[in-house]
């Protein structure tokens, strides 16, 4: 006997399962942020499953005439999406989909060719410009400096040498007594070396820094979260330890 077909779930009780999804994490789908949250999550999935649909022969036999002018590989293309405050976004795909390329770009770790990143309304590729704006209008000569720096190693199109930049006039002011420690892990955390990044810290909670209270939602320490060293600041400082 055939298998009868089950009927199609609709779009719409898609996205009140959404909904219902939300409201057992404790949030309230009606909130600004996460008004669309439901149309974009069945749109995604709709997105991932539509190879079902797909004949996969169409594309075995599917050949290409024109092969040159493809020397360069091209990651990502024609990405667009927006992350409302206070909502969180997973970003799935296969491997070599360039999910962690997207995320390197968002986090300003790689330079995109082409396009625009923006947070908070502001062009992302401009903030060195706009935070220079800043730095001159209250008249902060450290902090004009340090973004100077920052442009000229970010320049080079290469994250490692903005962050390096930035760490040579860090370290001046550090050193003349006018910049917390703090920063200096921040920026030998970007850099990837954690045992500098964790001494500096520690620094900054001996001299009772303020921003140390922070640590344990300032995403320049996430390379740091498994080690025991930041778990003991994290507990020292009363924040909640990661799992």
């Amino acid at each position: 006997m055939a298998e009868k077909k089950k009927p199609r779930v609709t779009r719409a009780a898609a996205e009140a399962a959404v909904q219902t999804l939300l409201r057992w994490a404790g949030d309230d789908p009606a909130r600004e942020g996460l008004r669309d949250t439901p149309k974009r999550v069945v749109n995604a999935y709709g997105d991932w499953f539509s190879g079902y649909a797909i004949d996969p022969g169409a594309y075995l036999r599917r050949t290409f005439e024109e092969v040159e002018g493809y020397d360069e590989m091209v990651v990502l293309r024609d990405i667009s999406f927006q992350v409302q405050k206070g909502e969180t976004v997973c970003v799935l795909g296969p491997s070599g989909s360039g999910k962690s390329t997207l995320l390197r770009c968002i986090n300003w770790l790689e330079r995109p060719d082409a396009g625009q990143i923006y947070l908070n309304g502001k062009d992302y590729s401009n903030y060195l410009s706009e935070t220079k704006k800043v730095a001159a209008l209250r008249h902060d000569s450290m902090a004009q400096a340090i973004v100077n720096a920052a442009e000229k190693g970010f320049s080079s199109g290469r994250p490692q040498e903005m962050w390096e930049s930035v760490l040579t006039v860090q370290k001046k002011f550090y050193q003349q007594g006018t910049l917390s420690p703090y920063p200096l892990a921040q920026t030998y955390a970007q850099l990837g070396e954690n045992q500098e990044a964790l001494n500096y810290l520690r620094e900054a909670y001996d001299k009772r820094d303020a921003a140390v209270l922070f640590i344990n939602t300032d995403r320049s320490f996430d390379g740091l979260r498994d080690d025991s060293s930041f778990q003991d600041l994290l507990a020292r400082s009363g924040q909640p330890q990661s799992n």
